[in-house]
């Protein structure tokens, strides 16, 4: 038989007729009760005779198994055993989780460690961005750096960067390179390789050039992809890129530049290495356009 007595009764009984009679017997049963146990939310209550036990709750049973919690603290599940805590830990700290742990620890900073170097660099796990200021200068990227590691490596120089992972590769190749100044990638590890975070390895650079009947000039662009712009024949211009800029040809587009007249732009061929460009005017003179060219590093 399961005996069930209310809270009420057992407080009753304990406050003010003192525990319950060392025997007792329920209807329609042939012997005696001698134990009794009561059970609430964190502790239980055993009584035989005139002896009352009081113990505390597992995990099993729905409590802490503990008789007293650090002040506060957070409480942790360890399965089936006793609960654990998080101490507060430093003024700011905010709870943070590992993938698998809880832990009190300080924010991350907003703007991450950033580094500046001028000579041939191995990046630390503490870096977040990292700026090449010297000209054909090599940063090696972590070996199998921690998944979701992310880094920002920009190239301050008119020279090239190059970028080499100790191990795996770097959007699916040995080494990439960062041309003239201003260019720059964002990179997360995946736990064995390094890839772009936001354009899958891909990269953008632009140009603007001034051309007449005769020759181009006023050339001006973002970094050093460009090695040259041609001028092939009345209308007909080719820029010519720099090598190891893109591994096949980009996707290309243009718009007005500044100064000179407004021009009609369209591209007669696109190679990593070279792309042609037809130019109207609307009369002879000097037209002016800007070049934007996105592809796979």
């Amino acid at each position: 038989m399961k005996l069930i007595i209310s809270l009420s009764f057992l407080l009753s009984q304990l406050a003010f007729a003192g525990l319950p009679p060392t025997t007792s017997k329920g209807s329609g049963d042939a012997s005696n009760i001698t134990t009794f146990n009561y059970q609430f939310p964190n502790f239980s209550v055993t009584h035989t005779g005139a002896t009352a036990a009081f113990n505390i709750l597992g995990a099993a049973g729905g409590g802490t198994g503990l008789g007293t919690l650090t002040l506060n603290s957070l409480l942790v599940g360890a399965g089936t055993g006793n609960v654990t805590f998080i101490a507060p830990g430093s003024n700011g700290n905010v709870l943070t989780s590992n993938g698998t742990t809880w832990s009190s620890a300080a924010p991350p900073s907003a703007a991450g460690v950033l580094t500046s170097t001028s000579t041939n660099y191995t990046a630390l796990s503490s870096d977040d961005n990292i700026v090449e200021t010297a000209a054909a200068k090599t940063i090696t990227l972590l070996t199998g750096a921690t998944t979701g590691k992310r880094v920002g490596i920009i190239s301050e120089n008119t020279g090239q960067t190059t970028l080499t992972p100790a191990a795996g590769n770097i959007c699916g190749q040995t080494s990439i390179t960062l041309n003239g100044q201003r260019d720059s990638i964002s990179l997360v590890a995946d736990g064995t390789n390094w890839v772009d975070t936001a354009t899958r390895c891909e990269v953008a650079h632009r140009v603007s050039y001034q051309a007449t009947t005769s020759a181009t000039s006023n050339i001006v662009q973002d970094g050093a992809w460009v090695s040259s712009v041609g001028w092939t024949s009345i209308g007909q211009q080719t820029i010519n890129i720099t090598s190891g800029v893109f591994s096949s040809a980009p996707t290309c587009t243009c718009t007005y530049g500044p100064g000179g007249q407004n021009a009609f732009c369209q591209f007669t061929s696109l190679s990593s290495s070279a792309i042609a460009v037809q130019l109207v005017t609307p009369s002879s003179g000097t037209a002016s356009i800007w070049v934007t060219c996105r592809g796979p590093r």
